[in-house]
């Protein structure tokens, strides 16, 4: 008999369906073994769970999406886009991202170079404006040299997040996934770690030991060392 857990999968269902009933028949005529064939089963009827858990997701999605539109809230990509089309009108799309970035961190330096900008140059628009404050060689590299530490700062922020995250949502749960193979990301993380820290590359790990082994070994090379703060800029 076909689990009712195929239902209303769409067009993955029939073909499960078939995957399904082909496969348990086969185990049947080969092993004869109930308890194997209770076993294929589970693997069989978790593996339709996860797909409709991905589905549900989808759905979800979609579902926050319409809500969103209908109470007119506007979500961090519309914003996004929002804030994006600003700066094109505004005519620096193509100013160094990171240059501006490490100059809007610093109100009263971003203040005085703008309006010592408009007093020089009667400009109107932002993206003049900002364009004569990184004329000056100086400007643009301190504040592009800011700016990239600002960046990392958040991207090592946000991984120390994700990281928190993934551990919590395992906490009390089974450890399943440690008695996996090694994924691909874990094996390229390995090989960065060995090559950037001259540290020996061990054999093949399972996936709970790989994970181990890139947090004893500081995890992700690039936010070993933080970039060098700029001196303070002198406004004499």
């Amino acid at each position: 008999m076909t689990p009712a857990i195929f239902g209303g999968l769409g067009r993955y269902g029939r073909a499960m369906e078939l995957a399904h009933n082909n496969l348990v028949n086969e185990i049947a005529i080969k092993l004869r073994d109930p308890l194997r064939l209770l076993k294929a089963r589970a693997r069989i009827l978790e593996n339709a769970a996860r797909v409709r858990q991905g589905e549900a997701k989808v759905l979800a999605f979609h579902i926050r999406q319409q809500a969103d539109v209908r109470e007119q809230r506007r979500s961090p990509a519309n914003l996004l886009f929002a804030f994006g089309a600003i700066v094109e009108r505004e005519g620096y799309l193509d100013l160094d991202d990171y240059a501006v970035a490490g100059i809007e961190h610093h109100g009263q330096l971003y203040a005085l170079w703008i309006a010592q900008a408009a007093v020089e140059t009667l400009a109107s628009s932002r993206g003049e404006l900002l364009r004569h404050v990184f004329a000056d060689p100086r400007r643009l590299d301190w504040c592009r040299k800011e700016g990239a530490r600002l960046a990392w700062e958040h991207a090592k922020a946000a991984r120390e997040a994700e990281s928190a995250l993934f551990h919590k949502r395992r906490e009390g749960k089974t450890q399943h996934w440690r008695k996996g193979p090694m994924t691909a990301r874990q094996h390229y993380m390995m090989t960065l770690i060995s090559v950037r820290g001259a540290i020996p590359m061990p054999g093949n790990l399972r996936c709970g030991p790989a994970h181990d082994w890139i947090s004893i070994n500081g995890a992700h090379p690039n936010f070993w060392v933080a970039p060098a703060r700029p001196p303070p800029w002198r406004l004499d």
